[in-house]
């Protein structure tokens, strides 16, 4: 078996190794599930009428639409790609998936010119949000539903709600949106499209991880060992002063806020980060911390983020679920610069990308005893950012910024997209203890920390926020 050279990179960190390609599996159309996806099936259990891991994910076209064409080009990507094809079932002790020849998603067609023009984004937006509330059964149907609605002659949007099971940012960022493009741009030309046969598919990676090659190339003791001498005496909670005590159970219901940090910030942002070598992940992150700190008081703290988990090239147009939970440990203690706050925020992600492999649930079954219900384990903030966007054209253009949230996995996520022009991001918050307003001011009081750190790299933690802003109403 000749070796394929891989590059990983998240956060902005670069690291090439060599190691053996992957085989396809043995042939059959049942395969174990990965790592990653028994672990959205587990928490998933714990609100079994909630869409947890649902998200909405908006691709756009501008200018005239075959629309009959672009559904036939989008069921043509579903065909090239076993997991919009898959269902999971429980055998045997075991998360399983089972890949169909003929199983298609559910696809509704909408044309809405005929509503008041001021009220077309509404309704649209509504349908979308329709699709996001109703749970999947994905023991009878993929994760995988598409609702096409026109807007005008020249704006049409392509809504999917898709599960986590058998999707991530990358496979819409970096594998649909330019595929769905060649397919369509083909189908209009009446020529085959240029498209490769996807080297892999997700249930081959899935099985290499589990059988052909269950070690992955983990130690699991010495990642369990090195996860367990970071995380001892962290706190298992970021006690956010929020609007209402938190409930013995959590409920998960969630709602979204969407915010812009605008073309000035983000030059900003872009300018620190080359400036204190990092990336604006970072730069990012450690206003953010510096922010919770403000609202909490505490000084250490676990925010969860994730990897993209490709660290394999074969793997890079392969559509399915590769990401991988970090646990980012930062430390606040004695008052730091927030230049110094970036540089143990730059070693705290690195570090964490070097032991990202060793699956969560692993983390939570060796560090975890008892159970609280009313919170999610090891962290209950989160903080990522989307791939970047494909230079595809401008009439394309896909965002996960547009259906609110039916759900919450965490206290609060914030989501960033990374665009040219700006950074965009959303929060999506626990309903049970945030009201808007609440966000909103948490947000403000993220922005300012940004904006004095980088104005300022000398100035220390308690300059940037106000300590201990809020309080339980």
């Amino acid at each position: 078996m000749s070796p394929a050279r891989v590059v990983k990179r998240s956060a902005g960190v670069w690291q090439r190794t060599v190691r053996p390609a992957i085989a396809p599996r043995p042939p059959g159309d049942l395969a174990p599930a990965s790592f990653g996806q028994e672990q959205i099936w587990l928490h998933g259990l714990l609100a079994p009428m909630v869409p947890l891991y649902t998200e909405s994910v908006t691709i756009r076209y501008r200018g005239w639409l075959h629309r009959e064409l672009l559904l036939t080009s989008f069921l043509e990507f579903v065909r090239r790609h076993e997991a919009w094809r898959t269902t999971f079932e429980w055998n045997d002790g075991r998360l399983m998936q089972r890949v169909h020849s003929d199983l298609e998603p559910r696809i509704t067609v909408h044309d809405v010119r005929d509503v008041a023009a001021d009220r077309r984004d509404a309704t649209a937006l509504e349908l979308a949000a329709a699709d996001l509330a109703e749970p999947f059964d994905v023991t009878r149907e993929s994760g995988v539903r598409a609702r096409l609605v026109t807007l005008a002659d020249d704006d049409h949007r392509l809504f999917l709600c898709l599960h986590h099971l058998v999707f991530d940012g990358i496979s819409i960022y970096r594998v649909l949106l330019p595929e769905l493009a060649v397919l369509y741009d083909s189908a209009v030309a009446g020529v085959p499209p240029s498209l490769e046969a996807p080297p892999l598919q997700y249930a081959d990676f899935a099985y290499w991880q589990r059988v052909s090659n269950p070690s992955t190339g983990i130690d699991l003791a010495s990642s369990t060992a090195y996860w367990r001498t970071r995380l001892t005496g962290a706190p298992t909670t970021i006690d956010l002063a929020g609007d209402r005590a938190r409930p013995a159970q959590q409920s998960f219901r969630g709602a979204l806020a969407l915010f812009d940090h605008g073309p000035a910030l983000t030059a900003a942002l872009r300018r620190t980060a080359r400036e204190q070598q990092c990336t604006v992940f970072m730069v990012l992150l450690a206003g953010f911390a510096a922010m919770l700190h403000g609202r909490s008081g505490q000084t250490d703290m676990v925010i969860g983020s994730v990897s993209g988990g490709r660290d394999r090239r074969e793997l890079e147009r392969v559509v399915g679920y590769f990401l991988r939970t970090l646990m980012l440990r930062i430390d606040l203690r004695d008052d730091p610069t927030f230049r110094e706050i970036l540089k143990r925020v730059r070693e705290t992600v690195i570090e964490a990308l070097s032991h990202d492999a060793v699956p969560f649930q692993h983390v939570v079954h060796e560090l975890i005893r008892d159970r609280d219900l009313g919170r999610s384990p090891l962290f209950q903030v989160t903080f990522s950012v989307e791939p970047p966007m494909p230079a595809i054209g401008p009439a394309w253009d896909v965002s996960e910024m547009d259906a609110g949230a039916a759900a919450s996995k965490f206290d609060l996520s914030i989501e960033l997209d990374d665009r040219e022009e700006a950074i965009r991001g959303r929060a999506i918050y626990a309903v049970d203890l945030f009201d808007a307003p609440t966000i909103a001011d948490l947000l403000g009081e993220w922005r300012v920390a940004l904006e004095r750190g980088m104005a300022d790299p000398e100035r220390r933690l308690c300059d940037l926020v106000s300590h201990g802003s809020g309080s339980v109403r």
